[in-house]
């Protein structure tokens, strides 16, 4: 974890940027592209836990110690238990795109990346609450 001086501006631009993050996976959904709907939800995660972090003058350069941050920083009010779910769920996802081809596991990976997108839904309106208020 490494301190710099908290950068409200640049937390808002992650914020934003998460934002565009979710509405990608949104549509990857719409299109039935599972597995990118899971990938873009991850990454709008990553990019919201970014933006908290640079609001409290952090950058961290991985999933741990951010989490470990956001849950001592902020309890329970960012849901990081959901965040490291779908880190999971991704790499999972990998490894079920593969059987997917021989036609096995479709309803898993789907299942997966609507509860991926409705994590990173809710992951994302909580840190938005911390940046913007």
């Amino acid at each position: 974890m490494e301190k710099i001086e908290a950068e409200p501006e640049r937390a808002v631009y992650a914020l934003s940027l998460a934002a565009d993050l979710l509405r990608l996976a949104q549509e990857k959904m719409a299109d039935s592209v599972f597995e990118e709907a899971v990938a873009f939800s991850r990454d709008s995660m990553r990019v919201a836990g970014s933006a908290v972090l640079f609001m409290d003058g952090l950058v961290a350069s991985d999933l741990e110690s951010s989490c470990a941050h956001i849950r001592k920083r902020h309890g329970d009010s960012i849901p990081v238990e959901e965040w490291r779910r779908v880190e999971s769920l991704a790499k999972s996802n990998l490894v079920d795109a593969i059987g997917d081809v021989l036609g096995k596991r479709k309803a898993r990976i789907e299942k997966n990346a609507k509860d991926a997108l409705d994590a990173a839904e809710r992951f994302l309106n909580a840190t938005s609450t911390v940046v913007v208020g």
